[in-house]
């Protein structure tokens, strides 16, 4: 039995259960951090996605998390981060400003 929170690790995927019945379908570890480079580290079961870098959420050529709903998150070094926009833009259009982990608007 899988229990909430648990890292199941394999040879090529890490499936974290954040809950009963909510997995990752797969994932990328590196040293047992979430980390890939070159598209994301996390692929969850209902389509959203999640870029990682060194186990922080990270990506600075998009979005590093896109919900199945359509709504985008900029983050940079695990925090919430957009100089040039929005860092989130949900999936009715509404926006919220963020730098270095601080809502500015």
């Amino acid at each position: 039995m899988v229990l909430s929170g648990q890292l199941v690790f394999s040879e090529m995927a890490t499936f974290y259960f954040d809950k009963p019945g909510n997995w990752i379908e797969e994932g990328w570890p590196v040293y047992e951090r979430l980390h890939r480079l070159d598209g994301p580290a996390i692929i969850w079961h209902n389509g959203d996605l999640d870029w990682y870098l060194n186990g922080r959420r990270h990506r600075e050529d998009g979005p590093a998390r896109i919900w199945s709903d359509g709504t985008q998150e900029w983050w940079i070094e695990g925090q919430r981060h957009c100089e040039a926009g929005p860092a989130i833009i949900y999936n009715d259009g509404s926006r919220s400003w963020w730098v270095a982990g601080v809502r500015t608007k």
